[in-house]
């Protein structure tokens, strides 16, 4: 139980997580950032880069031995993830009532590489 305590301490956990919520009509990536405030407490700001949202707070951020609880009691939202490893996160995302999975991978996304100007000879 001692080596389950460890890996989920607050300094392993920090750093980004990211994953792609699938809703019906949508696909949004979402990043968590966790941190350790200067009081050693662990906090969460969200990005949701396609809907422009950049560092958004989370007021609510606990660890509880493998698992990971982020709320916005505000807008009704929740995430609640089992630490599966060092980089995975299986969990839910609950919203408006309804709830979709959403696992987190550790570390940015990478971004597909899309040239809006495409130069020849063209790759399709």
């Amino acid at each position: 139980m001692a080596a389950l305590a460890q890996q989920t301490a607050p300094t392993q956990i920090t750093g980004p997580w990211h994953g792609t919520l699938e809703a019906p009509g949508t696909r949004v990536t979402i990043i968590f950032r966790l941190s350790n405030s200067e009081s050693g407490q662990l906090t969460t700001a969200m990005d949701i880069p396609m809907q422009g949202v950049k560092g958004m707070a989370i007021p609510e951020t606990e660890l509880r031995e493998d698992s990971l609880y982020l709320r916005i009691p505000a807008g009704g939202i929740a995430f609640a993830g089992k630490i599966a490893g060092p980089e995975t996160i299986n969990g839910s995302w609950k919203q408006a009532g309804m709830a979709f999975p959403l696992s987190l991978a550790k570390g940015e996304p990478t971004e597909a590489k899309r040239p809006q100007m495409p130069v020849k000879p063209y790759p399709y």
